[in-house]
């Protein structure tokens, strides 16, 4: 994975998708202050949304190179969408621990 600053977005490049986020010097907490969520909860919670949304769109692609008949294209969308649910089940367990840190701390 890579980062490419472009128009002060950061573009992460993965084999799974491509993500842009606002340049950490021009978010500067302001995340925090208008959601009260932390930038890191906050940056996982977008991740694991984009992981969800990728894996159920690929769900679509599965049945569309099925219909056409193209296994090998279909497979490929089921690798993708696996690495989707994966990375998702990752983000979740990130945003788990982080979260409860995150209480423990509070009290």
């Amino acid at each position: 994975m890579r980062a490419i600053a472009q128009n002060n977005y950061l573009l992460w490049r993965s084999p799974l998708n491509l993500l842009a986020l606002p340049d950490e010097d021009k978010m500067t907490n302001s995340t925090a202050q208008i959601t009260g969520t932390e930038n890191e909860q906050y940056n996982l919670i977008s991740v694991l949304y984009h992981l969800l949304n990728g894996a159920t769109t690929y769900n679509k692609y599965i049945q569309d190179a099925e219909q056409s008949g193209d296994r090998e294209l279909a497979e490929f969308f089921r690798e993708i969408q696996q690495q989707s649910t994966q990375c998702a089940d990752r983000a979740k367990e990130l945003l788990t621990r982080r979260m409860g840190e995150r209480q423990a701390v509070a009290t």
